[in-house]
């Protein structure tokens, strides 16, 4: 499936009412829309992803936020490459069964490097992926879900500074505004990508990046 166009200008700026979207925007400096989200395409995704998820979408669409720190993602674009990763990856978080781990995630937010933030409807668990380092965190959200506290799950995904949609460098310096300088904006199918992976002895320096296209390079190039 060909990725949707995604943090396109579409005129005016939109009305953001929903609180915690609007402490996001605030907290990246900018927001740029993407295109509106059809009505029946939305309830298409209630059940599966958290609603405070699709109240976002029906607000700024798949949009993009931090001159592309991080971007809303359409889930059915990216379901097969969030299940492509996870098996590489080490759980890192002591909040997070491995036995948990099967059966779909839907991504419904990336970064600029690849991370994908992630919903589970059958476990009502949370994971980040990182296929920079292989690493996948997370946390079961069922007893909080169960005890009605039903936006926790994406609470703090969203109240995020720039710098959680960042990478830090092997000298400690943070990459993103340095490879968007150098490398320019990236566009919604596109990532800032390493050109020899950790995995192989790459060094997480700015000279080791370029933009790659996500879809078709996200999996392949986080190993060789």
């Amino acid at each position: 499936m060909p990725a949707r166009e995604v943090g396109v200008s579409v005129g005016k700026q939109p009305e953001i009412t929903e609180e915690f979207l609007q402490m996001f925007v605030e907290a990246m400096g900018s927001v740029v829309p993407g295109p509106p989200i059809p009505p029946d395409e939305i309830e298409s995704w209630r059940g599966k992803l958290p609603d405070l998820v699709l109240t976002w979408w029906e607000q700024v669409g798949l949009a993009s936020f931090g001159d592309g720190r991080a971007w809303f993602t359409d889930p059915a674009e990216w379901v097969d490459v969030a299940a492509e990763i996870l098996p590489l990856c080490q759980v890192i978080s002591p909040y997070l069964d491995p036995a948990l781990l099967n059966g779909a995630y839907y991504p419904w937010m990336r970064d600029a490097f690849g991370d994908m933030y992630c919903w589970s409807p059958t476990h009502q668990v949370k994971l980040k992926i990182t296929p920079l380092l292989h690493w996948v965190g997370g946390a079961d959200y069922s007893e909080d879900i169960a005890n009605g506290l039903v936006t926790l799950p994406v609470e703090n995904a969203i109240l995020s500074r720039p710098r959680d949609f960042d990478v830090v460098d092997d000298k400690g310096k943070l990459l993103f505004s340095r490879l968007r300088k150098r490398l320019g904006p990236l566009t919604a199918d596109t990532y800032y990508a390493m050109v020899v992976p950790v995995a192989l002895g790459g060094a997480v320096l700015a000279d080791n990046f370029a933009i790659k296209p996500v879809h078709g390079h996200l999996a392949q190039g986080s190993t060789n």
